[in-house]
């Protein structure tokens, strides 16, 4: 699903398209890949698709900022990749 999402979102056009209500849903259902994933790959599409959406809301970036902090000390490099390009 999150791999999903940040291929629709990935167009700026389908993102001008989403109404307030499908933002929040959607940054809702990034946030729970990215507290309950254990694996990288959808960890990392949920961080990727809530980049598209960091100036909506401003305490995204904040909170993005927060969990790279907890978990980049024992983190993988696919993760560490997915930091370094959405930074």
């Amino acid at each position: 699903m999150a791999k999903l999402l940040y291929h629709y979102c990935n167009h700026k056009n389908r993102r001008k398209q989403l109404t307030q209500k499908q933002i929040d849903l959607i940054i809702e259902i990034c946030f729970h890949y990215m507290l309950t994933s254990l694996k990288v790959a959808p960890i990392a599409f949920a961080m990727k698709t809530l980049h598209f959406f960091r100036n909506n809301k401003p305490w995204i970036i904040e909170e993005i900022e927060a969990y790279i902090e907890k978990k980049l000390h024992n983190s993988s490099t696919g993760f560490q990749s997915v930091v370094r390009q959405i930074s």
